[in-house]
């Protein structure tokens, strides 16, 4: 338990400076970053995520894989323009790709949990 938290805690810290590398090349107000990341961890749906995905829920569609992969694809060339580089998109793009490729498209975006397990 204390290493999938320690696991969750370091990703999600990475993930933040990340984001402000990001938003600060972009040329963005860091406050209103902040702001925004506190806004997205307030969220209830990562806890609604979260139950879904333990309880492999991803017919439910709010955000649909392929929707999430356009999204996506424009994340990383936001990165590349910014020359900002953001490892757990490229990460991501890979699990996208093979979930499209094995017909989850039309699934919850949550859905790369069938990649992963």
């Amino acid at each position: 338990m204390k290493l999938a938290t320690n696991y969750v805690l370091v990703i999600l810290l990475e993930l933040i400076g990340q984001v402000y590398a990001l938003a600060e090349k972009g040329g963005l107000d860091l406050q209103l970053m902040n702001e925004l990341i506190d806004i997205i961890f307030g969220y209830p749906g990562l806890k609604q995520y979260s139950e879904r995905i333990r309880n492999l829920d991803f017919d439910n569609v709010g955000f649909d894989l392929s929707s999430a992969f356009k999204d996506l694809l424009l994340i990383l060339e936001t990165s590349t323009e910014m020359r900002s580089p953001l490892p757990f998109a490229s990460t991501v793009n890979e699990k996208y790709i093979a979930a499209l490729a094995n017909n989850l498209g039309k699934k919850d975006w949550i859905a790369t949990y069938k990649i992963t397990s």
